[in-house]
């Protein structure tokens, strides 16, 4: 079922055009990985999706009751409540429902001591059909859904009754994202939703969204979750979008056939280019009226020609890092390290060598010392 289309949209800011000519159409349960460059329109994208921010023109089509929910890459969130009361509040419709139909259980019990009556028959069906729409909902296990989702996203059951404020950025920014899961929306704008997770969370992240009955779109940098996830791809670049029916890999195996076949044809049309030039510079030399028409007319038809711009991969990142000493073969060195905050033992007989040209990934739950490790090492 189509959820969402767009039909040319185009946005600018003051003299910098950020989109043109985007059209798109999402299904319900597409997975869709949005990606480009830094700059080149994905946020905006979603800020006009999500009714932020208007276009300039073009047509966007959204089904009628269609819930669109966002996550922003960078979400501030202030509140004296727990983080689990913080989740409930979400939910606030449904526990609405719950109270309603504790409200009609206590109308059913006084009213059943009068026997069968018409009223008490027309509060059991009421109670049947809101029951019915309750448990639809997975009202009689809410509180276990926010338990999983938060456990899922790297909370453990001792954080749920911390109070919001006192938490890192980090940690409001798993908390907002779990918030936005808990509220099930018909599309998902998700940006860069795998930032302060680790690699269990993202796991978790990867199954509930494939098992997601909704549509997503997805901004990351991380190929791998893209992979595991996504079942199109929005390329988007030069103020433009390709479409790709692909995970990322299989993406950037088509974006290459792309691209050479773009680049051959760009080569082509410089060599024809070229001729052209030679053969206007020709005429014109030979003077007279009969080739002076001939040149113009060549050259008409050459400047009405559409110059392809010049191929570039802008996939591939172009990054040296040169020491300005080369350093001995033990770059590194960490014996029986260890470190606690008060009562906390974070690191405990800690012991690693690193040697000249290692590239070394530091992994583990978030909060299990890695950054402190970090700032150790750098004696800060």
């Amino acid at each position: 079922m189509l959820v969402l289309s767009c039909s040319n949209l185009r946005k600018t800011y003051i003299v910098d055009t950020i989109l043109d000519g985007i059209s798109f159409t999402v299904e319900n349960g597409d997975k869709i990985g949005v990606i480009g460059l830094n700059g080149s329109g994905k946020t905006t994208l979603f800020n006009i999706l999500s009714g932020e921010v208007e276009q300039d023109s073009g047509e966007i089509y959204i089904q009628k009751d269609i819930k669109i929910g966002y996550l922003k890459q960078h979400t501030k969130i202030e509140s004296n409540k727990t983080i689990f009361d913080e989740c409930l509040e979400v939910l606030t419709p449904l526990l609405n429902m719950e109270k309603e139909l504790g409200g009609l259980e206590e109308k059913i019990s006084l009213e059943s001591q009068k026997g069968e009556t018409n009223k008490l028959k027309s509060l059991m069906d009421e109670y049947a059909h809101l029951s019915e729409k309750f448990l639809a909902l997975n009202g009689y296990g809410y509180k276990s859904e926010i338990k999983g989702v938060l456990k899922g996203l790297g909370f453990s059951e001792d954080d749920f009754d911390k109070e919001v404020n006192i938490l890192s950025g980090g940690q409001k920014s798993r908390l907002s994202l779990a918030k936005l899961l808990l509220e099930k929306p018909d599309i998902l704008l998700l940006d860069e939703p795998t930032n302060h997770l680790d690699i269990d969370a993202i796991g978790w992240l990867e199954k509930f969204l494939k098992e997601y009955k909704g549509a997503a779109l997805i901004i990351s940098h991380d190929r791998y979750f893209l992979d595991n996830v996504v079942n199109r791809i929005f390329h988007i670049e030069n103020l433009k979008m390709k479409i790709y029916n692909a995970n990322y890999t299989e993406f950037m195996a088509r974006r290459k056939k792309d691209l050479e076949i773009y680049k051959k044809h760009f080569e082509d049309q410089q060599r024809e280019i070229k001729r052209q030039e030679e053969i206007i510079a020709r005429f014109k030399s030979y003077g007279g009226e009969k080739y002076h028409r001939l040149a113009q007319s060549r050259q008409k038809l050459l400047d009405k020609m559409k110059v392809l711009t010049k191929p570039t991969d802008t996939m591939k990142a172009k990054i040296r890092f040169e020491p300005k000493i080369k350093s001995g073969r033990d770059v590194l060195k960490v014996e029986k390290l260890g470190k606690s905050f008060g009562d906390l033992k974070l690191l405990e007989d800690i012991n690693f060598n690193i040697y000249r040209g290692e590239k070394v990934g530091l992994i583990g739950a978030n909060g299990i010392g890695k950054t402190t490790l970090f700032k150790i090492v750098l004696n800060q």
